[in-house]
């Protein structure tokens, strides 16, 4: 047995007043919830063909559905079958309140696990190596994952006591593995056993049918990417790395990436705002090297090939064998890490040698040349982690740069294990949201990142693009919308965002509710036409067929970008302060702004200002409301002179047009240790 320390196994007890661990014997907060016949047959649905086999003759008789997604929802709704979500069980403040204290126990989590593998492995210690905090975000995805789908079915138990329940079992469950650890299929498939094994409950397995439309599978642009790959890994290696350049930073670097060679080297992954950062520092004297030509970004390695030692099935099993390891798995009396095991094996056995390998390549490639500054706009691949550690051990600035509006006007906590954590330095949007990051860093121990408001590169560009709106009537025609109509486009925001427990997303089932309301207003106004843009995610928003059913002056649209409807829109609805919204800022257009309290942590100053630019509502009583008046006054012309100050505290810091520059004097500046502590 290794000789591992006891206090480098210990971490503070998982409990909260919203974290619940022990059997439920009551609702949080006293709930109230549906009523019931007493002891009902319940089913689990979660895709169209489910919800439609119980219209079926030969299907058990069952009192309700309990739609678990949004696509069951849907059908329920479409085909006028009654049904209830599972969030009518339950208040849903729970995950609101409890994503602090969940937060902050995972923090002690991992730091506890990376103390047990640094003293097994003295050399990780040394080059401060945590594979542990690197992997923080998506093993806190896999933890919250289970949680919420635990709490969700232990108050659907206690509150409803059923006589049965019925569920679709997979004939083949899908247990692909990758360096995320999602689960690629039904969570609630995997919960649902052991959680009605403690709760008592009867459940009765039925034949998997149709397509699992919830399913995670990959999108068109990620197979399109993947061809990308295959494709680029023919290539001669600086053949490709050059060609990867010239895509984000312009043709001319295909030839001239290095040609400044007394210039400090800047490593950087494109995407974002860096890759219109990183065009500029070419100009202004940096040498760019990207990530690829560090690394290749898809590298497998194992323990055995890894010349680690000692081995690590002896740890893992003392690993395994501690409380602490496992208490982030057991909640509402149910123990899951079962269901978590098969994934953290994955993660000790096969990313954490990957990561180390990596980095250790990493090292070797900085003894040959060494930059001076390391930038990437949030580390998530293997790859990144392993760069970044490799930078940090050497002392070299490492950088990330904000990549949406949302952070800061809303509360937006993850960042404290995250990005923070994991990087010198942070370049955000503007000065509110570097106040609200110091806030942050104020409220937790440990070195967090250095926060230098420059400005987002992307916004300054977009901003000279499409405020001429030369090209609205052929964006109009594409849509078949006359110049004269009126065009009002609704940007709804994803299902999927509530990966983890945070306030910065909707709940997938009651937004859908919520859009539904929303569709049946639209259709109230027949002289107006209107745009519905679906967020970008697999599965397909089920919206679409509800708007074909029930809104003929509504258009569902997937695939033309949110820059093109800036310029043909005459208005805009949101239902959330994203990315989208900084966007809409840009024009003089008029703006309907939704941000549901329940689930949305708007921040004070953020609200304020959002009064002073659009119609704000927090409720969803409140929304529908206000959409009625903002739809029916018809007050669809340009604004004079829009206030501005959100836009500069939160997107465009100067408002200058400037922010590039801004951006690349901060590169410099840390560099020359201008922010060094």
């Amino acid at each position: 047995m290794l000789a591992v320390k006891n206090e480098m196994i210990k971490s503070e007890p998982l409990q909260s007043e919203y974290l619940r661990k022990n059997k439920l014997d009551s609702p949080y907060n006293n709930w109230v919830t549906p009523k019931l016949r007493e002891n009902p047959v319940l089913a689990l649905c979660e895709t169209e063909a489910e919800v439609d086999y119980f219209s079926q003759t030969k299907a058990p008789k069952i009192d309700m559905i309990i739609a678990l997604t949004p696509q069951a929802a849907a059908r329920c709704y479409l085909a006028d079958t009654p049904y209830l979500k599972i969030e009518d069980f339950f208040d849903v403040s729970a995950f609101w309140y409890g994503d602090e204290p969940m937060l902050t126990l995972q923090r002690h989590w991992a730091d506890s696990v990376d103390n047990f593998l640094w003293d097994i492995y003295p050399p990780w210690s040394e080059l401060r190596f945590q594979p542990t905090n690197a992997m923080f975000f998506f093993l806190k995805v896999l933890i919250d994952g289970l949680f919420k789908t635990v709490f969700g079915l232990s108050h659907l138990f206690i509150a409803s006591r059923p006589e049965q329940v019925y569920y679709f079992a997979d004939q083949a469950i899908n247990d692909t593995i990758d360096e995320t650890l999602f689960f690629k299929d039904s969570i609630y498939r995997r919960v649902l056993p052991l959680c009605a094994a403690e709760y008592d409950v009867s459940i009765e397995e039925l034949h998997a049918i149709g397509k699992d439309s919830f399913t995670l599978e990959p999108s068109n642009g990620i197979c399109q990417n993947a061809l990308k790959g295959r494709f680029l890994s023919l290539l001669p290696q600086k053949f490709a790395d050059r060609l990867y350049r010239a895509k984000h930073c312009g043709p001319g670097s295909f030839f001239k990436a290095n040609h400044h060679d007394n210039g400090p080297t800047l490593l950087y992954q494109p995407g974002y705002d860096i890759s219109i950062a990183a065009k500029y520092a070419q100009k202004m004297g940096f040498r760019l090297q990207t990530f690829n030509e560090i690394l290749p970004p898809s590298s497998k390695y194992n323990w055995e090939t890894s010349g680690i030692t000692p081995s690590p099935v002896e740890a893992w099993k003392q690993i395994c064998q501690s409380s602490y390891f496992r208490e982030p798995f057991y909640w509402c009396g149910v123990d899951m890490f079962g269901i978590a095991e098969s994934r953290l094996k994955y993660w000790w056995y096969t990313l954490i040698p990957t990561i180390w390998l990596m980095f250790q390549q990493a090292l070797k490639r900085f003894e040959k040349t060494l930059p001076n500054i390391v930038m990437v706009y949030t580390p998530w691949s293997l790859q990144h982690h392993a760069v970044f550690q490799a930078a940090r051990s050497l002392a070299i600035p490492t950088v990330t740069y904000q990549h949406g509006g949302f952070e800061g006007s809303c509360e937006y906590i993850i960042y404290d294990a995250t990005d923070l954590r994991q990087s010198d330095y942070r370049l955000v949007y503007g000065e509110s949201i570097a106040a609200y990051l110091q806030e942050r860093k104020a409220r937790n121990d440990g070195a967090l990142a250095e926060i230098i408001p420059v400005g987002s590169t992307r916004l300054d560009t977009l901003r000279a693009t499409i405020n001429g709106e030369q090209d609205r009537s052929r964006i109009r025609r594409q849509l078949h919308i006359a110049d004269s109509e009126i065009l009002i486009s609704y940007l709804p925001t994803s299902y999927q965002y509530y990966w983890y427990m945070a306030r910065q997303a909707y709940l997938g089932v009651p937004y859908l509710e919520m859009l539904i309301q929303v569709i049946n207003v639209l259709r109230e106004f027949p002289e107006l036409q209107f745009v519905y843009k679906s967020f970008p995610e697999y599965p397909p928003d089920p919206m679409s067929k509800i708007v074909a059913a029930r809104c003929p002056n509504c258009r569902f649209i997937s695939d033309m970008p949110m820059t093109l409807l800036l310029q043909a829109s005459d208005a805009f609805i949101f239902d959330m302060p994203s990315t989208g919204l900084l966007e809409a800022f840009l024009t003089a257009k008029p703006i309907l702004l939704h941000s549901d309290q329940r689930f949305i942590a708007l921040r004070p100053e953020a609200r304020t200002m959002l009064k002073k630019r659009v119609i704000l509502s927090e409720t969803p009583n409140d929304f529908i409301k206000q959409l009625r008046l903002f739809l029916g006054k018809g007050e669809f012309k340009k604004m004079e002179n829009p206030d501005c100050d959100l836009l500069r505290a939160y997107g465009t810091f100067k408002g200058d047009g400037n922010s590039v520059r801004y951006a690349v004097e901060a590169l410099y500046d840390i560099i020359q240790g201008k922010f060094r502590k």
